[in-house]
């Protein structure tokens, strides 16, 4: 009887222990499927841009895929897989600017540096949009929304790449 109840223990110890191992093994598959959740709809995104559409569904895609990306840099495959969190990050932030400066040029269209958020942030992640400025860097052109699209699609290549197959 003692030596069932010492087996017993040896075999609790050894299943509590392995389950304590297998929570730091990395992100659970809950996590991963954020991130390719996350992934997919960046991509989707980046189709619908490529294709052409009006403001209203624009705007309204990059709501949908911000959210999915925002899930996914709150979870552990974020930690995990930092190359492709600071990638995705940063194209997102650049779809999100995009759709500011779509509003703000159907608003005035004179549209100043000032006027986009993080815009000193945007040009030192795309140095390209410095020369989508206009007038002694006065007022932004419209192909800076292309410049953030291209350089969006850029850094969604890099994330795709440092991604788990």
């Amino acid at each position: 009887m003692k030596r069932r109840l010492v087996f017993l223990s040896f075999l609790l110890t050894i299943a509590v222990s392995g389950l304590g191992l297998a929570g730091c093994g990395g992100p659970s598959q809950a996590d991963l499927t954020k991130m390719n959740v996350a992934l997919d709809s960046m991509s989707k995104l980046g189709s619908k841009v490529e294709a052409g559409l009006v403001y209203a569904d624009y705007s309204a895609a990059v709501g949908n895929a911000k959210g999915d990306v925002d899930l996914f840099l709150e979870s552990a495959a974020a930690k995990a897989y930092p190359e492709v969190a600071a990638n995705t990050s940063t194209a997102m932030q650049a779809y999100v600017a995009a759709s500011s400066l779509w509003n703000a040029k159907i608003q005035s269209t004179s549209v100043k540096p000032g006027s986009v958020a993080n815009w000193d942030s945007l040009v030192a992640a795309f140095p390209d949009l410095a020369r989508d400025v206009s007038g002694s860097g006065s007022v932004i052109t419209d192909s800076a929304m292309q410049t953030l699209w291209a350089g969006a699609a850029a850094k969604m290549t890099v994330a795709k790449a440092a991604a788990p197959k």
